[in-house]
Protein backbone atom coordinates (compact mmCIF):
# COMPACT_ATOMS: atom_id res chain seq x y z
CA UNK A 1 0.00 0.00 0.00
CA UNK A 2 0.95 3.19 -0.99
CA UNK A 3 0.45 6.51 0.85
CA UNK A 4 0.95 9.60 -0.72
CA UNK A 5 -0.38 13.54 -0.97
CA UNK A 6 -4.43 13.16 -2.13
CA UNK A 7 -5.76 16.22 -4.23
CA UNK A 8 -8.44 17.68 -2.46
CA UNK A 9 -11.50 16.89 -5.44
CA UNK A 10 -10.35 13.69 -5.60
CA UNK A 11 -10.44 13.39 -1.41
CA UNK A 12 -13.97 15.24 -1.35
CA UNK A 13 -15.39 12.55 -2.98
CA UNK A 14 -14.21 9.83 -1.23
CA UNK A 15 -15.18 11.54 2.03
CA UNK A 16 -18.45 11.22 0.51
CA UNK A 17 -18.48 7.89 -0.08
CA UNK A 18 -16.60 6.47 2.99
CA UNK A 19 -18.89 5.39 5.79
CA UNK A 20 -16.31 6.99 8.31
CA UNK A 21 -16.44 10.44 6.27
CA UNK A 22 -17.86 13.16 7.82
CA UNK A 23 -18.07 16.97 6.52
CA UNK A 24 -15.40 17.64 9.44
CA UNK A 25 -12.75 15.69 7.02
CA UNK A 26 -13.22 17.88 3.78
CA UNK A 27 -11.65 20.52 2.72
CA UNK A 28 -14.17 22.53 2.63
CA UNK A 29 -14.17 22.23 6.21
CA UNK A 30 -10.55 22.25 6.86
CA UNK A 31 -9.80 25.21 4.81
CA UNK A 32 -12.14 27.32 6.78
CA UNK A 33 -9.40 27.75 9.51
CA UNK A 34 -6.59 29.31 7.75
CA UNK A 35 -3.69 26.74 8.57
CA UNK A 36 -1.76 24.14 6.84
CA UNK A 37 -3.06 20.73 6.24
CA UNK A 38 -2.17 18.09 4.46
CA UNK A 39 -4.25 15.48 2.81
CA UNK A 40 -2.62 11.59 2.47
CA UNK A 41 -4.27 8.49 0.74
CA UNK A 42 -3.86 5.09 0.98
CA UNK A 43 -3.63 3.55 -2.44
CA UNK A 44 -3.36 0.30 -3.35
CA UNK A 45 -3.12 -0.94 -7.25
CA UNK A 46 -4.13 2.75 -7.56
CA UNK A 47 -7.26 3.01 -5.84
CA UNK A 48 -7.76 5.17 -2.85
CA UNK A 49 -8.96 2.72 -0.64
CA UNK A 50 -8.45 5.05 2.59
CA UNK A 51 -7.08 7.80 3.96
CA UNK A 52 -6.41 10.59 6.78
CA UNK A 53 -6.81 14.71 6.77
CA UNK A 54 -4.98 16.85 9.19
CA UNK A 55 -3.56 20.14 10.41
CA UNK A 56 0.13 20.94 10.43
CA UNK A 57 1.31 22.48 13.60
CA UNK A 58 4.55 23.64 15.77
CA UNK A 59 6.65 24.11 13.25
CA UNK A 60 5.64 20.94 10.80
CA UNK A 61 6.17 19.05 13.24
CA UNK A 62 2.39 17.88 14.25
CA UNK A 63 -0.35 16.07 12.76
CA UNK A 64 -3.47 16.91 14.22
CA UNK A 65 -6.79 14.89 12.73
CA UNK A 66 -9.04 17.36 14.72
CA UNK A 67 -9.19 20.26 16.45
CA UNK A 68 -11.71 23.71 17.23
CA UNK A 69 -15.14 22.85 16.24
CA UNK A 70 -13.98 19.75 14.77
CA UNK A 71 -14.35 16.83 16.92
CA UNK A 72 -13.07 13.96 14.32
CA UNK A 73 -11.74 13.63 11.81
CA UNK A 74 -9.51 10.49 11.32
CA UNK A 75 -8.90 7.42 8.99
CA UNK A 76 -11.11 6.81 6.86
CA UNK A 77 -11.82 3.83 4.69
CA UNK A 78 -13.46 3.03 1.38
CA UNK A 79 -17.36 2.17 0.97
CA UNK A 80 -17.13 -1.99 1.70
CA UNK A 81 -20.22 -2.92 1.02
CA UNK A 82 -20.26 -6.29 -0.22
CA UNK A 83 -17.03 -7.73 1.53
CA UNK A 84 -17.16 -9.62 4.40
CA UNK A 85 -16.59 -8.88 8.08
CA UNK A 86 -12.60 -10.10 8.31
CA UNK A 87 -11.93 -8.58 4.71
CA UNK A 88 -12.92 -5.60 6.09
CA UNK A 89 -11.28 -5.80 9.43
CA UNK A 90 -8.35 -6.22 7.22
CA UNK A 91 -8.59 -3.35 5.14
CA UNK A 92 -8.96 -1.25 7.88
CA UNK A 93 -5.99 -2.59 9.82
CA UNK A 94 -3.85 -2.51 6.46
CA UNK A 95 -4.50 1.22 5.78
CA UNK A 96 -4.09 2.42 9.61
CA UNK A 97 -0.72 0.53 9.89
CA UNK A 98 0.07 2.25 6.43
CA UNK A 99 -0.65 5.68 7.22
CA UNK A 100 0.83 4.94 11.24
CA UNK A 101 4.34 4.01 9.56
CA UNK A 102 3.86 7.22 7.23
CA UNK A 103 2.92 10.11 9.95
CA UNK A 104 5.82 8.63 12.45
CA UNK A 105 8.06 8.92 10.04
CA UNK A 106 7.17 12.64 8.72
CA UNK A 107 6.13 14.46 11.93
CA UNK A 108 7.23 14.15 15.73
CA UNK A 109 3.68 14.38 17.15
CA UNK A 110 0.43 12.82 16.01
CA UNK A 111 -2.79 13.55 17.45
CA UNK A 112 -5.90 11.66 16.21
CA UNK A 113 -9.52 11.33 16.78
CA UNK A 114 -11.48 9.00 14.65
CA UNK A 115 -15.15 9.39 13.90
CA UNK A 116 -17.13 6.78 15.87
CA UNK A 117 -17.92 4.25 12.81
CA UNK A 118 -14.03 3.60 13.19
CA UNK A 119 -13.47 1.52 16.49
CA UNK A 120 -10.61 -0.77 15.42
CA UNK A 121 -8.02 1.13 17.32
CA UNK A 122 -5.11 -2.08 17.73
CA UNK A 123 -3.36 -0.64 14.73
CA UNK A 124 -2.25 1.84 16.76
CA UNK A 125 -2.27 0.58 20.43
CA UNK A 126 0.34 -1.86 18.56
CA UNK A 127 2.62 0.92 17.69
CA UNK A 128 2.53 2.74 21.19
CA UNK A 129 0.03 5.48 20.55
CA UNK A 130 -1.71 6.72 23.91
CA UNK A 131 -5.62 6.04 23.57
CA UNK A 132 -8.48 7.88 25.29
CA UNK A 133 -12.32 8.09 24.77
CA UNK A 134 -14.64 10.89 24.22
CA UNK A 135 -18.23 10.58 23.94
CA UNK A 136 -20.93 11.88 22.15
CA UNK A 137 -25.45 11.76 21.59
CA UNK A 138 -26.29 10.19 18.28
CA UNK A 139 -30.29 10.66 17.40
CA UNK A 140 -31.72 7.95 15.25
CA UNK A 141 -34.34 10.02 13.01
CA UNK A 142 -36.29 6.87 11.82
CA UNK A 143 -39.51 7.13 14.42
CA UNK A 144 -40.03 10.54 15.31
CA UNK A 145 -42.86 9.11 17.76
CA UNK A 146 -40.11 6.99 19.22
CA UNK A 147 -37.76 9.89 19.50
CA UNK A 148 -39.98 11.63 21.41
CA UNK A 149 -40.78 9.04 23.82
CA UNK A 150 -37.05 8.88 24.36
CA UNK A 151 -36.92 12.77 25.37
CA UNK A 152 -36.38 13.14 29.18
CA UNK A 153 -39.00 14.16 31.24
CA UNK A 154 -37.89 18.29 32.10
CA UNK A 155 -36.59 18.72 28.03
CA UNK A 156 -39.97 17.35 26.99
CA UNK A 157 -41.90 20.05 29.83
CA UNK A 158 -39.59 22.76 28.62
CA UNK A 159 -40.96 22.18 24.55
CA UNK A 160 -44.16 21.74 25.65
CA UNK A 161 -44.69 24.91 27.54
CA UNK A 162 -42.72 26.66 25.04
CA UNK A 163 -45.53 25.64 22.48
CA UNK A 164 -48.62 26.33 24.70
CA UNK A 165 -47.02 29.55 25.26
CA UNK A 166 -47.13 30.02 21.41
CA UNK A 167 -43.23 30.84 21.10
CA UNK A 168 -42.23 30.86 17.53
CA UNK A 169 -39.42 29.59 15.74
CA UNK A 170 -38.40 31.24 12.82
CA UNK A 171 -34.82 30.86 10.50
CA UNK A 172 -32.15 33.29 11.42
CA UNK A 173 -29.35 34.83 10.03
CA UNK A 174 -25.59 33.88 10.97
CA UNK A 175 -24.93 37.17 12.10
CA UNK A 176 -28.29 36.98 14.37
CA UNK A 177 -26.91 34.02 15.60
CA UNK A 178 -23.54 35.64 16.44
CA UNK A 179 -25.07 37.92 18.56
CA UNK A 180 -26.52 35.83 20.96
CA UNK A 181 -23.70 33.39 20.31
CA UNK A 182 -21.08 36.30 21.26
CA UNK A 183 -23.25 37.59 24.08
CA UNK A 184 -23.20 34.52 25.97
CA UNK A 185 -19.38 34.33 26.16
CA UNK A 186 -19.16 37.47 27.82
CA UNK A 187 -21.38 36.64 30.11
CA UNK A 188 -19.50 33.38 30.59
CA UNK A 189 -15.99 35.50 30.98
CA UNK A 190 -14.42 33.87 27.86
CA UNK A 191 -14.18 34.43 23.73
CA UNK A 192 -15.54 32.61 21.26
CA UNK A 193 -13.38 29.78 19.97
CA UNK A 194 -13.52 31.41 16.48
CA UNK A 195 -13.81 35.07 15.03
CA UNK A 196 -16.94 36.12 13.87
CA UNK A 197 -15.35 36.15 10.51
CA UNK A 198 -14.73 32.41 10.61
CA UNK A 199 -18.40 31.90 11.14
CA UNK A 200 -19.54 33.90 8.72
CA UNK A 201 -17.63 32.22 6.07
CA UNK A 202 -18.85 28.90 7.19
CA UNK A 203 -22.56 30.13 6.54
CA UNK A 204 -21.48 31.06 3.04
CA UNK A 205 -19.56 27.96 2.30
CA UNK A 206 -21.44 25.26 4.20
CA UNK A 207 -24.76 26.58 4.57
CA UNK A 208 -26.19 25.56 7.77
CA UNK A 209 -29.47 25.36 9.16
CA UNK A 210 -29.98 28.41 11.83
CA UNK A 211 -32.93 28.39 13.61
CA UNK A 212 -33.83 31.24 15.96
CA UNK A 213 -36.50 32.18 18.62
CA UNK A 214 -36.83 35.46 19.55
CA UNK A 215 -33.49 36.73 18.42
CA UNK A 216 -32.59 35.17 22.29
CA UNK A 217 -31.88 31.69 21.48
CA UNK A 218 -30.12 30.18 18.25
CA UNK A 219 -29.36 26.72 17.09
CA UNK A 220 -26.99 25.87 14.12
CA UNK A 221 -27.30 22.51 11.95
CA UNK A 222 -24.80 21.42 9.61
CA UNK A 223 -25.25 18.13 7.79
CA UNK A 224 -23.70 16.10 4.87
CA UNK A 225 -24.77 13.09 3.03
CA UNK A 226 -24.79 10.76 6.16
CA UNK A 227 -26.47 12.90 8.75
CA UNK A 228 -26.81 16.37 10.41
CA UNK A 229 -24.45 17.72 13.12
CA UNK A 230 -25.68 20.27 16.07
CA UNK A 231 -22.77 22.46 15.97
CA UNK A 232 -23.76 25.77 18.03
CA UNK A 233 -26.06 26.54 20.14
CA UNK A 234 -26.13 29.92 22.20
CA UNK A 235 -29.18 31.18 24.47
CA UNK A 236 -30.09 34.13 25.98
CA UNK A 237 -33.33 32.46 27.65
CA UNK A 238 -32.61 29.14 28.49
CA UNK A 239 -36.13 27.59 29.04
CA UNK A 240 -36.62 28.25 25.73
CA UNK A 241 -33.08 26.44 24.47
CA UNK A 242 -34.87 22.91 24.18
CA UNK A 243 -37.64 24.27 22.12
CA UNK A 244 -35.25 25.89 19.39
CA UNK A 245 -33.18 22.65 19.22
CA UNK A 246 -35.91 20.20 19.30
CA UNK A 247 -37.82 22.42 16.23
CA UNK A 248 -34.09 21.96 14.29
CA UNK A 249 -34.56 18.65 14.95
CA UNK A 250 -37.79 18.13 13.45
CA UNK A 251 -36.80 20.03 10.40
CA UNK A 252 -33.92 17.87 10.25
CA UNK A 253 -35.94 15.22 9.53
CA UNK A 254 -38.73 16.84 7.36
CA UNK A 255 -35.21 17.48 5.18
CA UNK A 256 -34.81 13.88 5.18
CA UNK A 257 -32.19 13.34 7.55
CA UNK A 258 -32.05 10.44 9.46
CA UNK A 259 -29.41 10.58 12.34
CA UNK A 260 -28.36 13.53 14.29
CA UNK A 261 -24.65 13.94 16.03
CA UNK A 262 -25.04 16.08 18.49
CA UNK A 263 -21.36 16.72 18.41
CA UNK A 264 -20.04 15.69 22.01
CA UNK A 265 -20.67 15.04 25.38
CA UNK A 266 -17.73 15.15 27.19
CA UNK A 267 -18.19 18.65 29.10
CA UNK A 268 -20.74 17.81 32.05
CA UNK A 269 -23.04 20.53 32.05
CA UNK A 270 -23.19 20.47 28.24
CA UNK A 271 -23.65 16.51 28.17
CA UNK A 272 -26.62 16.71 30.80
CA UNK A 273 -28.42 18.85 28.25
CA UNK A 274 -28.02 17.11 25.30
CA UNK A 275 -28.88 13.85 27.11
CA UNK A 276 -31.84 15.39 27.50
CA UNK A 277 -33.07 14.72 23.93
CA UNK A 278 -32.71 10.55 24.23
CA UNK A 279 -29.48 10.21 21.57
CA UNK A 280 -27.58 7.48 22.20
CA UNK A 281 -24.36 7.72 24.14
CA UNK A 282 -21.10 6.88 21.29
CA UNK A 283 -17.82 6.47 22.02
CA UNK A 284 -15.10 7.90 19.50
CA UNK A 285 -11.02 7.47 20.37
CA UNK A 286 -8.43 9.86 19.94
CA UNK A 287 -4.87 8.52 19.68
CA UNK A 288 -1.72 10.00 19.90
CA UNK A 289 1.72 9.49 20.13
Amino acid sequence: MIIRECKPEEWDNFVTGSPNGTLFSTSQWIGLFCKPYQIYGAYKNNELVGGIAGFIEEGQDTFKSWGSLTPFMGVLIKDTTGMNYPARCSLENEVATSLIEYLTREYRTIDITNHYTFTDIRPFLWNKFMPSVKYTYVLPLNDMEAVWFNIEKDTRYEINHAEKEGVEVETGTMREFLSVYNTMWKRKGMVSPQPDEFFLEMDRIIKPDILMVDSAVGTVMMHDNKRAYYILGASDAPNLSAYCLWEAIKQEYNNGIREIDFVGANNHDIALYKRGFGGQLTPYYEVKV
